[in-house]
């Protein structure tokens, strides 16, 4: 007789829970960086020299390069996060509605 397949549910919420906390952390990180990388486009701190200019080219595609690389792996760990609660719940309803068609009372938590 095969062994009954029971999915525990507790380390699931855990792991949304940490996914989301991961996720926060890097949005905080999304801030910081680009509360430490702004400038004023007026009077840039390597000035308008050619020199400065081209300087601002690459100091501002490799910090937008950043900042979307950061808020993109912000939104994919949510997005995992989401993805492992809604998985818990239908696992969570499937186990349920087996348990009670078939009338076993075990379940582990």
């Amino acid at each position: 007789m095969p062994e009954p397949l029971e999915v525990r549910f507790a380390p699931l919420a855990q792991g949304t829970q940490e996914l989301s906390l991961t996720g926060d952390s890097f949005l905080k990180l999304l801030r910081a960086f680009v509360d430490a990388v702004k400038y004023d486009p007026s009077n840039p701190p390597w000035g308008t020299t050619p020199d400065g200019e081209q300087f601002e080219k690459g100091y501002v595609a490799a910090a937008v390069a950043t900042r979307d690389a950061v808020g993109e792996v912000a939104s994919t760990v949510e997005e995992i996060a989401n993805r492992t609660h809604e998985a818990r719940i239908r696992f969570q309803h499937t186990q349920d509605e087996a348990l009670e068609n078939i009338g076993n009372s075990r379940r582990r938590t």
